[in-house]
């Protein structure tokens, strides 16, 4: 570190001679973000790149600051990249349509994974962040309050020694990215592949590698740097012959103005995004003077129960809308006032879905399999996880009326892999799957309300944890519930 004692770091910048440093990934993922890319094609020819300042500068007016825009060579203007919670994903989605930016085409990239290569001890552990929690926060603190200026020398050491943080040596030449896309049916693993193009790009001398791979227009992304453009073709050609090897279809984009851009790496902090998230929620409830009860009771919380509610509720905000976001709304903030009649008028849903889930099954059952469908269910072997002779005395000496609700969901979710043609596609239209692996958390939480236990847990605000899960199985429940009540009216 001696050298680097001497040589200003920061954060951002846009000098290709300045040494910056980049959160590890982990770091980022660890507060809820992930990193996004996109392809952005302006209504006008861009030849002064003033289409990427325009996005640069939206973003910040959206509070997503660890964002880079390039203008490129090639069929797309502007290549996008922002590392951000799904909240600020979804706001840069709204802001960018009610601006004045004219856009003809956007495509995007959620990376699932970002290697950067830059440590050989692999990324830091969750427990390890955790453990520098307060560090991490102080350094992007003083990033927002002083943005552009270089960072304390302590902290660099500090981030740098623990993992947290990696340095990014000046460099120059022609920055480049590459896309692949698989040309199987299903993506392969992608750690060879990810090795052998981080091999090949470091055979040809390239800088500042990183490989994003996830869900998208593309199933990787490769970013580098070529010592200059006489030798960007030949480069890009071992590239490419390599990822078909690969069984992966390559293309490539320059970047047109590295070295002007600006670069900026930033934690835009996760819990001011699901602060937000917390106050779109408390702000359904229309009396005024218990929405100010409901914020003194979380001024009240320890840090460790305000942060979990946040991002619980920013799970929610995230995940839900319409009635189901009412719903949960009145469910995190009866959770938080610990009103046993606000949760029960909450949860009343939960008490319907059986009554409503014994007159849809058969109903839908007998439309697609005909009027001997029960024999039809009880000869197919279904996997119905039936252990005890009770249970099994119901499945098969009685109708739908005696069946229980997990029995129920056990047979619905069972005949969607049992079944094919339109009973399959009419059940992939009604219902999500997700609620699938949720069975058994359903029915304990119907039993929890039905016997009026769930008080207990709501009392201890484990919103980190057994509250937490539970009301992530409400969301899934209102979610199945609210589908099964669009439908049902078609069987009547």
């Amino acid at each position: 570190m001696d050298d680097d004692a001497r040589t200003p770091i920061y954060w951002a910048s846009s000098s290709v001679s300045a040494t910056r440093m980049l959160w590890d990934p982990a770091v980022h993922e660890h507060f809820g973000e992930r990193c996004y890319l996109y392809l952005i094609t302006g209504r006008r020819a861009d030849p002064t790149g003033t289409l990427s300042d325009d996005l640069r500068r939206l973003a910040l007016s959206l509070g997503i600051t660890s964002a880079t825009a390039h203008a490129l060579f090639g069929p797309y203007d502007v290549l996008f990249r922002f590392w951000g919670t799904n909240q600020s994903r979804q706001r840069f989605a709204r802001g960018l349509k009610a601006s004045a930016i004219q856009v003809v085409t956007i495509r995007e990239f959620t990376a699932s994974d970002v290697h950067y290569g830059l440590t050989a001890t692999g990324a830091p552990s969750a427990a390890e962040i955790s453990a520098q929690i307060d560090h991490i926060r102080a350094a992007a603190e003083a990033e927002r309050l002083k943005p552009g200026a270089p960072v304390d020398q302590g902290v660099v050491e500090l981030l740098l020694s623990r993992g947290l943080a990696h340095l990014i040596q000046p460099s120059v030449g022609v920055k480049f990215y590459l896309f692949l896309k698989s040309q199987l049916p299903e993506t392969p693993p992608l750690d060879y592949t990810v090795r052998e193009l981080r091999r090949t790009a470091q055979a040809e001398n390239l800088q500042g590698i990183s490989i994003y791979s996830g869900t998208g227009f593309v199933d990787l992304i490769m970013k580098a740097i070529a010592p200059n453009y006489d030798s960007l073709l030949e480069i890009v050609n071992s590239l490419r012959v390599v990822s078909k090897s690969l069984h992966f279809d390559p293309w490539s984009l320059p970047v047109a103005d590295f070295g002007k851009a600006m670069m900026q790496e930033t934690l835009d902090g996760v819990e001011g995004e699901l602060g937000r998230a917390l106050e779109t929620l408390l702000s359904l409830e229309q009396d005024s003077a218990r929405a100010e009860l409901l914020r003194r009771e979380i001024g009240s919380m320890d840090r460790r129960q305000m942060t979990a509610l946040s991002n619980l509720a920013g799970e929610i905000y995230s995940r839900a809308s319409g009635s189901d976001l009412e719903r949960m709304s009145e469910t995190l903030t009866a959770c938080i006032a610990k009103s046993r009649k606000d949760l029960n008028r909450a949860l009343s849903f939960l008490t319907s879905i059986e009554d409503d889930l014994r007159y849809f099954l058969p109903r839908f059952l007998a439309a697609h399999l005909g009027p001997r469908w029960l024999d039809q269910i009880r000869s197919s072997n279904l996997n119905l996880g039936i252990n005890s002779p009770d249970a099994l005395d119901r499945f098969t000496g009685s109708g739908p009326d005696k069946w229980t609700l997990g029995l129920m969901l056990r047979v619905l979710s069972e005949s969607y892999v049992r079944f094919e043609g339109d009973l399959a596609a009419d059940l992939h239209s009604i219902f999500t799957e997700g609620w699938r692996s949720h069975i058994r958390d359903i029915v304990d939480l119907r039993d929890e309300f039905a016997h009026g236990l769930l008080m207990t847990s709501v009392r201890a605000r484990d919103f980190g944890g057994a509250l937490g899960m539970k009301v992530r199985t409400m969301l899934i429940a209102s979610q199945f519930q609210s589908r099964l009540e669009h439908h049902i009216d078609l069987y009547m």
